[in-house]
């Protein structure tokens, strides 16, 4: 049994026995018959759990820390959504057409890429190795040099420490999140059209004379605007692993009820990074990575759905 699931059973249980304490003796209350009291008792339960704030984390944002180090999501609102290259874009890859319909249940995301700090919390209490930082630092800079595999590990501790079912984002799950899900004002980037608003990438990642080399790295998460859902940095900074196997052709046979393709050797990334130029960090743009890569621009982000 989950610590979400104890402590939702902790309170029931506190709130009958308050409940029942609270009639003296001699009310009124228990000229009832018993299965009258016991009604009353329980609608007055219920109606105190409606208010209960563990209960209401489902459908808000949510926060809690986790063998120290705070993990905050955003909830994201299921629905329909057009997936795929889309607003009268001329550069689309054939990899993201056609554009299709896909509909997705509600699920919480990472307000920001996984951290070094989170990460290291995690190889701490495990004793798994760390990543290389590459020199840049790391605390709150996204975590890199990552493979699927060290990323699924991380998912499957903090799963077990919290109780919830942490996991990468389904390839859908990404893009309906990046694009702003219910609140989206169709960007091609996520959360602007304006690409310096919202990602740090690479002006011309063939030619860094133009490109200043304190730029050439990673930077802190959260460093520029948000996305309509509160989101930051699904464009640039770091690829981010989803869980989804790449296929090319996948958008042409792609059912409509959460969509999830299965992984072979080809596993999809997405958001580009800082290394490439704002192309890769549009919405619809695909990549493939071997599962087994790791690289200086490729991290990830987590999600739960309950």
């Amino acid at each position: 049994m989950s610590k979400e699931s104890l402590r939702i059973i902790l309170i029931i249980l506190v709130l009958i026995v308050s409940t029942i304490t609270t009639f003296p003796n001699n009310c009124k209350f228990f000229m009832f018959k018993p299965k009258i009291r016991s009604s009353i008792i329980l609608l007055i339960v219920l109606f105190q759990l409606s208010s209960c704030s563990i209960l209401k984390n489902t459908k808000t944002n949510y926060f809690e820390k986790v063998n120290g180090i705070a993990v905050e999501m955003v909830f994201v609102e299921g629905g329909f959504f057009s997936m795929g290259c889309s607003h009268g874009q001329t550069n689309c890859n054939k990899d993201e057409l056609p554009v299709h319909q896909v509909r997705l249940n509600n699920f919480h995301i990472g307000k920001y890429e996984v951290t070094f700090e989170q990460y290291d919390s995690f190889c701490n209490d495990t004793g798994y190795k760390k990543p290389d930082d590459n020199g840049w630092g790391r605390d709150n800079r996204p975590v890199i040099n990552v493979n699927l595999e060290d990323a699924l590990a991380f998912c499957e501790w903090l799963s077990k420490k919290s109780g919830k079912n942490y996991r990468l984002p389904t390839e859908a799950e990404w893009e309906y999140a990046a694009k702003g899900g219910n609140k989206s004002e169709d960007y091609l980037f996520s959360g602007s059209n304006k690409p310096n608003k919202v990602a740090w990438f690479s002006k011309d990642s063939c030619d860094e004379r133009d490109f200043p080399k304190i730029l050439s790295k990673t930077h802190p998460v959260g460093g520029k605007h948000s996305n309509e859902l509160n989101i930051h940095d699904m464009s640039g900074n770091v690829w981010e692993w989803c869980s989804d196997g790449y296929d090319r052709l996948f958008y042409g046979e792609s059912p409509i009820d959460n969509p999830k393709k299965t992984i072979s050797i080809l596993c999809v990334a997405r958001g580009g990074s800082w290394y490439t130029n704002e192309i890769f960090s549009l919405i619809s743009n695909r990549d493939s990575e071997h599962i087994n890569k790791k690289d200086n621009d490729l991290g990830f982000r987590i999600v739960f759905s309950l």
